[in-house]
């Protein structure tokens, strides 16, 4: 299952475009793909409470409504083209969520500064391996990381302020969209941007960055122990890298990357990067490796480098592998309560992911390797108390592969590169500079 396996239905935010497109924001500036691409910081406050759109009411309905413009797709995706920026009408206040994984929590309405793309949305909008369990519902918005500032707050909501800046994950479970002017998304998961952090850099952290700690957590990297993951100058893998070197602080860190990215992947954190276009890494490398954590789908390959038959056993996490029925579990959960499909459907789909995992990791069973699978969740926590923490004493850095302007144009330049694959860092859309 590819990382598109983070995401299915969309509820919340996938509404009725009202019209078909809008010319730039005045504020955003486009950026050619150059690398680690950073535009000038800005000062949050001079507009961090600008009013928002007037609130209206709908024949249809007494709840009053605002309309943002946000980029989407209305069909599954074939070519860039395929996605659009328009209209969409949200409530005119920050919702207060009770179907949700974790508790009920109130939301927070950010007005965005700068959002990521991630590989997993060019791969939901082609209907990646969960894409065709739970079908994606149309139009679906665009995006999950998110930065910028508060612009109003649910009713409970004690942690932030209007007019802080802040940055977070969205999610499958209250609706992907932070490709927009403004989003909503739970309180608890956001956290307060480092003043030292820019807010393209702020929006490029919390996908990847939260799905490479908790895949390093499931593996139970620590001290004294060697780590190999494979895709080091990627989204996830830059990020892997580091926090295996500067958080859970590993012996040796290895890693794949192309000719171009070596010394990217070696400034990261890097032992030794291998150049995958010259050098095979299972012969480079032999099995020397206690944790493997694959961002590509290289099982086969991975298991021969990881310590056979070990005691405690190697482990190897994939995010982009297949995940049982337990791994699943909560989400499968969370699609039922949303009246996706009925419990025998998802006890159904539990016992064909069980096979299949069953299947396809005999080669790491064989060699007595443990196996996991990651599903990345939202965490202001974990933004808070590990990625702050890690860039504010100088031990994490934010790749950024380049970034573009919040236009059609530039939305469709973004998936351009996303598309190519071959992106060091992350792709950024800026609605501001800074």
């Amino acid at each position: 299952m590819s990382t598109a396996a983070h995401q299915s239905q969309d509820n919340p935010n996938d509404m009725e475009p009202l019209i078909s497109a809008q010319p730039p924001h005045p504020d955003a500036e486009q950026h050619e793909p150059t690398g680690a691409t950073a535009t000038p910081a800005v000062d949050p406050s001079s507009d961090a409470t600008a009013a928002e759109p007037s609130a209206t009411t709908t024949k249809n309905s007494s709840e009053a409504t605002i309309n943002i413009t946000a980029a989407y797709f209305n069909k599954v995706a074939k070519h860039p083209d395929d996605f659009h920026i328009g209209s969409f009408a949200i409530p005119a206040e920050p919702p207060t969520d009770h179907v949700r994984i974790k508790p009920p929590t109130d939301h927070v309405r950010i007005k965005v500064y700068a959002a990521a793309l991630n590989p997993i949305d060019w791969e939901r909008a082609q209907k990646g391996t969960l894409g065709r369990l739970f079908p994606i519902k149309y139009p679906s918005r665009v995006g999950y990381d998110v930065a910028g500032v508060v612009s109003k707050l649910g009713a409970g909501v004690t942690r932030f302020n209007p007019g802080d800046a802040v940055y977070g994950r969205l999610n499958h479970e209250t609706g992907v969209g932070s490709v927009a002017d403004y989003v909503d998304i739970a309180a608890d998961d956001i956290a307060h941007k480092p003043s030292c952090l820019r807010f393209n850099q702020a929006a490029a952290i919390p996908l990847a960055g939260l799905t490479a700690l908790q895949a390093l957590r499931a593996s139970g990297l620590a001290e004294g122990k060697n780590i190999f993951v494979n895709a080091g100058a990627g989204g996830v893998g830059s990020f892997a890298l580091q926090l295996a070197k500067n958080y859970f602080r590993a012996t040796k860190v290895s890693t794949t990357v192309s000719t171009s990215k070596v010394e990217v992947a070696m400034g990261l954190g890097a032992a030794e990067a291998i150049d995958y276009t010259k050098k095979d890494f299972v012969k480079e490398l032999g099995p020397q490796y206690d944790v493997a954590i694959d961002t590509v789908g290289e099982h086969s390959r991975i298991a021969k480098i990881l310590r056979p038959h070990a005691s405690p056993p190697s482990k190897f996490v994939s995010i982009v592998g297949v995940p049982n029925s337990a791994e699943v579990g909560p989400l499968l959960d969370q699609l039922r309560r949303q009246g996706l499909f009925g419990a025998a459907k998802a006890k159904f789909i539990g016992k064909v992911l069980d096979a299949s995992q069953w299947w396809k990791m005999r080669d790491l069973r064989k060699r007595g390797i443990d196996y996991g699978f990651v599903f990345a969740r939202s965490s202001g926590e974990d933004l808070d108390m590990v990625f702050n923490a890690l860039i504010e004493g100088g031990a994490l850095q934010v790749p950024i592969d380049s970034t573009y302007e919040f236009s059609e144009s530039g939305l469709r330049s973004a998936f351009s590169r996303l598309m190519e694959g071959k992106v060091a860092g992350k792709v950024v859309i800026c609605m501001k500079k800074g």
